[in-house]
């Protein structure tokens, strides 16, 4: 990230906390829809316009999802409960 540890988003910064933050709640909103059946796997979600992609390859998931996406704010967690 450019500019401190920030990211702009159509006009705003933000900072990592704040990305974090939006992707979250954009998870917990599609967690019904996409934990069962894939638990363990990669979502990339894009915070600006909540769309996602999904795969078991971290690194599959992330390169489609910036073909997709290619001026999203990315947040990649892993389905399922976090890690203890």
């Amino acid at each position: 990230m450019a500019g401190g540890g920030a990211e702009i988003m159509q006009g705003l910064e933000l900072t990592a906390d704040e990305i974090a933050r939006r992707g979250q709640a954009i998870y917990e909103r599609l967690r019904p829809a996409i934990e069962s059946g894939n638990r363990g796997k990669f979502v990339v979600i894009d915070i600006e316009s909540g769309r996602y992609e999904m795969d078991a390859d971290d690194l599959a998931v992330s390169r489609r999802a910036s073909e997709r996406f290619p001026d999203g704010t990315p947040l990649l967690p892993r389905i399922g409960p976090p890690a203890a």
